[in-house]
């Protein structure tokens, strides 16, 4: 009966196994007793196979048996005992007893050295993941960090690979969550000393984390620190070997140092940045958006007519991605008709304005009636500044018009429109009452 289960066993066809296994127990019982070794032997298969079958209060049921009787004449530290407490972690943490998972776990933990190294890396993950979902950042950040740390002390291999992109996933996912959570944050110094002694055994595992965690860094507004992991992260990956991930992770840590140096005011380092971002042939996709971000950083510092150059350079991106009449394209022609307002060339203003209209006329986006609307304020301050004060108006009760139906009476930008609409009535009021003095 034990060799028929075995064979079911190696098929995978476990619940088979678990019937051909159980008559075995029963015989083993019947002619042994509960407490002999080939009873318990037979009592571990079947508790395997109920953990197979994700019958875990099963295989619970029956590893307790088996450690209740160990318990008594062994100590935690042999090794049948630890492997019983290793497997009873699993079982309740998969079956959601998360509580009494945890006290196996650190019961395994606590064996120390005895324990096999690999099996204590998969406990103290595993205890991490408990830590996350109960929102225990810290203790979930420690335990993933010293599995990180740990795994110099194994052996290169596929498994060792794994467990190295899983805990790092675990980690990226933890950042993510932190936002809300002030007592991992202020706990983030640490983090990055910790995260340092894995930069020194595993610099790929490292770079990634020292990324994630400057961004964590980015988004509590404490640049000038995500600023400084950042290039600490990009100068551990230019040390690495190139590959798909490790190319996209340079980008992204590039664009995160551009970032900082923008919300710093650096905007010549930003742009320094941006320009290797659209330079590069190693990854052509962050190209535009760092050009819009190049371009807004000019417009930011005053140059105005470098900053429509590159708005140019950014529209002939669009046209040759999207096609010519689309709203990425038009609202690009309308911001380039804006800076040419700016700078006093009320000439090109106008005929980029005036087009990017006719394109949002013919445009079957369902936002091209809200941007022509848009447009329109920007069309009502240029009738101005040419002295057309009747088109002004116009054009401006036009665009409230459109606003109100497209967004509503109390939406933001219509009221804005109502207030520039209600300027330019009394700008007209004053300019006509000038004029008749005269």
């Amino acid at each position: 009966m034990h060799n028929i289960a075995m064979c079911y066993a190696q098929l995978e066809m476990h619940e088979e196994a678990i019937s051909w296994f159980e008559k075995a127990l029963k015989l083993y019982e019947t002619e042994f007793g509960r407490d002999h070794e080939k009873t318990i032997s037979a009592l571990m298969h079947v508790a395997r196979q109920y953990f197979a079958c994700d019958m875990f209060d099963e295989a619970i049921g029956h590893y307790r048996r088996m450690l209740t009787t160990k318990e008594q004449i062994l100590p935690d530290s042999d090794e049948t005992v630890i492997l019983l407490i290793f497997q009873l972690f699993p079982c309740t943490s998969k079956s959601g007893q998360n509580e009494k998972a945890m006290v196996w776990g650190r019961r395994f933990v606590a064996v120390g050295e005895t324990s096999d190294l690999e099996k204590r890396l998969i406990v103290k993950k595993g205890m991490g993941n408990i830590h996350a979902k109960n929102k225990q950042h810290s203790e979930a950040l420690d335990l993933y960090l010293e599995v990180l740390s740990d795994t110099k002390f194994l052996d290169q291999d596929h498994w060792l690979h794994r467990l190295h992109s899983s805990v790092v996933y675990d980690i990226h996912r933890l950042y993510a969550e932190m936002d809300g959570d002030n007592e991992a944050i202020q706990d983030l110094q640490r983090q990055r000393e910790m995260i340092s002694q894995v930069l020194d055994s595993d610099p790929r595992a490292g770079a990634i984390l020292l990324h994630q965690l400057g961004h964590v860094y980015a988004r509590q507004r404490m640049q000038h620190e995500a600023l400084s992991l950042l290039e600490e992260a990009l100068e551990a990956i230019q040390c690495l070997p190139p590959d798909s991930e490790l190319i996209s992770l340079k980008r992204n840590a590039i664009s995160g140092i551009a970032d900082a140096h923008l919300k710093l005011y650096n905007n010549q380092a930003a742009l320094t940045y941006l320009r290797i971002l659209v330079d590069s042939e190693e990854d052509a996709g962050w190209k535009a958006g760092a050009m819009i971000r190049m371009a807004g950083a000019l417009e930011q510092g005053g140059e105005f007519e470098q900053a429509i150059e590159l708005w140019k350079q950014v529209r002939r991106e669009e046209e040759r991605k999207s096609g010519v009449d689309t709203i990425d394209v038009l609202c690009t022609a309308r911001k380039i008709g804006s800076l040419y307002l700016r700078i006093g060339n009320t000439k090109e203003a106008l005929r980029w304005t005036e087009g990017t209209l006719a394109g949002l006329r013919r445009c079957n986006d369902p936002e091209a009636r809200l941007q022509e609307m848009r447009t329109l304020g920007l069309m009502s301050s240029l009738h101005w500044e040419l002295g057309d004060l009747n088109n002004a108006l116009s054009t401006q009760r036009t665009c409230v018009t459109g606003l109100e139906v497209t967004l509503g009476e109390s939406d933001k930008q219509t009221l804005g429109a109502y207030f520039d609409r209600e300027i330019c009535n009394t700008l007209g009021e004053v300019v006509f009452i000038a004029s008749n003095s005269s």
